[in-house]
């Protein structure tokens, strides 16, 4: 067991780490953030490691480096990608960046589903050649044969009561809500996901996606997210 931490915590932490099961409990930056918990109560990186039956303290290292990216990109860290998520393999490297270039590129990643290779030389570039780093991702994807660019959504939670809620849910819950509502008030399947945090939420799609939520709500998609997810919450 490691110290700081409640047996809830440490089962869920086991059930997210080391395993490829599709539902895992934690996303990435909360088991980065109960790394941090048990370290800040005297675990080591070592100790980490054999708790989750990692080899080494190298991987652990790498979820703690999430804790790096600004808080605007948390939400968006995930196993995989899937369209609104960033794959941890690549999320960990964006760690590398400037606070101030990590969400652009960010939001470029996810744009242009860029993978933890292209992410890698994004930014290997960015710390060898010191160009913008907008400069170094379109280098990148000049490399590449075709392009596919993917419409990205960025939305504020504006409600108090809201963001109370939210905080009370883990990760997975969260993007669950989001993708169900976002499929029954606008109708939208497909070539699109979401990612629902607890200041702000992200949804990418594809041209069809993007009509539907610019034509949904006269008031804006912002407006008509916050007024749906209002909506869900449990009445006490």
């Amino acid at each position: 067991m490691l110290p700081g931490l409640t047996p809830e915590e440490a089962r869920d932490l086991l059930l997210s780490v080391g395993t490829h099961h599709g539902k895992r409990r934690f996303s990435p930056v909360e088991v980065a953030q109960i790394f941090h918990k048990a370290l800040a109560a005297g675990a080591t990186l070592v100790s980490c490691a054999r708790f989750v039956n990692l080899t080494g303290p190298t991987m652990v290292s790498r979820f703690l480096r999430l804790l790096k990216l600004v808080p605007e990109i948390h939400h968006l860290v995930d196993w995989g990608q899937t369209g609104a998520t960033i794959a941890f393999a690549s999320a960990w490297r964006l760690g590398e960046l400037e606070q101030d270039e990590q969400k652009e590129a960010t939001r470029e990643v996810m744009a242009n589903q860029m993978s933890k290779e292209e992410v890698r030389q994004i930014v290997q570039l960015r710390q060898r050649s010191r160009r913008r780093i907008v400069d170094c991702i379109n280098e990148v994807l000049r490399m590449r044969p075709t392009l596919t660019r993917h419409h990205v959504f960025l939305g504020a939670i504006t409600d108090d009561s809201l963001k109370r809620f939210l905080r009370c849910l883990n990760q997975s819950d969260r993007d669950d809500l989001l993708v169900g509502l976002i499929r029954s008030e606008y109708g939208i399947h497909g070539k699109t996901s979401a990612r629902l945090g607890v200041e702000r939420f992200t949804i990418v799609t594809d041209d069809d996606g993007a009509v539907r939520l610019k034509t949904g709500d006269t008031a804006g998609f912002e407006t008509a997210i916050n007024k749906a997810l209002l909506a869900r919450i449990p009445k006490t």
